[in-house]
């Protein structure tokens, strides 16, 4: 087991002329003999106890006026209001710093410079920073090399206080704002474990379907100025038979974009390519469908090949192959798809383009279950 650190000190310097000190002529014209020497018993108590305050709050300060009163006891027992009221013309006098005694603590500068000097040994201090204070100028005055424990801490959290401020100067010039009551990772965590367990219980009442009881796809588009030719007979087949297999598989990834029939980005259908302005609408449903999230360099990515000629039925139906694969990082199977079709040259829209080889396998696929289906029915 490690050795507990050292908090308070075994001595503490003693000024010659403390008694003589200026600030205490006021306590001691009121309370004589008794304000200096409880000073002195005060700064016993507080190197040997904390090293640098006294705790001096409603529950604490019962225990310091009875140790006060042990301390000075002669043929008589002060009683702890007077000791009490001669703390108070202390602090009144300077010799204990005003602000932190209304904050129930009883320290001061002299104190911790004196503790500061005697801590310069030590590896480490633990130090309460919201009650110190000493600035880095006066630590560097009493520690010139730098190498002072409580100094090293003093920066390192100056140095992160700075970098949360200039974080925060940085979210307000870009307009991202902290909501007022941020949730922890933990929560995030739970709300995102709950709604993927809700999404697969979704999915496997859902794969319990029938296909004859499987919803009708919705009717496609009206072909606007811009929609591409029809496809030929044989290939629409085969694309009606993948649209088929998505209905009656009903996939949280697939259902909730196609299936359920919800609103496609404004000015695309089933040919046409999304303008700029529906980007962010399409990159949604592709979400939709992989049930993950797309990082910034991926939209980026995938806007700069929908640039280039690849078509978004093309992406959608890699997402329904990548759905079907399940694998461990959806977004980054998808992405090395797009990567190899993307390789090859541009491709022309569906209706004018052969079907690939993976979807002539998918297509396979989808004709041997079909079978196993009716065989089994």
């Amino acid at each position: 087991m490690g050795r507990q650190p050292k908090i308070g000190l075994d001595f503490w310097l003693h000024d010659v002329r403390l008694v003589q000190d200026p600030k205490l002529r006021g306590p001691r014209q009121r309370f004589g003999y008794l304000a200096p020497f409880v000073y002195e018993c005060l700064l016993d108590i507080l190197y040997s106890d904390k090293g640098y305050y006294i705790e001096y709050t409603d529950a604490a300060r019962p225990d310091v006026l009875w140790q006060l009163a042990e301390m000075t006891r002669g043929q008589t027992l002060e009683p702890t209001e007077r000791l009490h009221a001669v703390i108070e013309s202390l602090v009144q006098a300077g010799l204990f710093d005003p602000g932190l005694y209304r904050r129930g603590v009883l320290s001061s500068k002299r104190v911790q410079k004196s503790y500061f000097t005697a801590a310069a040994s030590r590896q480490t201090v633990h130090i309460d920073f919201s009650i110190w204070l000493l600035d880095e100028e006066e630590m560097r005055e009493l520690n010139p090399s730098g190498k002072h424990c409580i100094l090293q801490k003093f920066l390192s959290m100056k140095e992160a206080k700075q970098n949360r401020e200039e974080l925060e100067i940085s979210r307000q010039k870009i307009g991202v704002f902290r909501p007022k009551n941020p949730q922890s990772r933990e929560e995030q965590s739970r709300e995102e474990q709950s709604r993927s367990d809700q999404t697969r219980q979704d999915q496997s009442r859902q794969d319990q379907i029938r296909p004859d009881q499987t919803r009708p796809d919705p009717a496609p588009a009206s072909p606007g100025p811009q929609q591409a030719a029809p496809a030929p007979e044989g290939q629409a087949a085969g694309l009606s038979e993948l649209s088929e297999l998505e209905g009656e598989r009903q996939t949280a990834c697939l259902s909730e974009s196609e299936g359920e029939g919800q609103a496609q980005p404004q000015g695309e259908g089933p040919g046409t390519r999304p303008t700029p302005g529906d980007l962010q609408a399409f990159f949604a449903q592709i979400e939709r469908q992989l049930d993950c999230k797309l990082d910034r360099p991926f939209r980026r990515e995938m806007a700069r090949w929908l640039q280039k000629g690849l078509h978004p039925d093309e992406i959608r139906q890699a997402a329904a192959w990548t759905c079907r694969k399940n694998p461990r990082n959806r977004a980054g199977y998808l992405r090395a798809l797009l990567r190899n079709q993307s390789a090859a040259p541009p491709a022309a829209p569906p209706g004018d383009a052969p079907l690939a080889d993976w979807e002539k396998d998918w297509l396979a696929q989808v004709q041997q279950r079909r079978r196993q289906m009716q065989e089994g029915t």
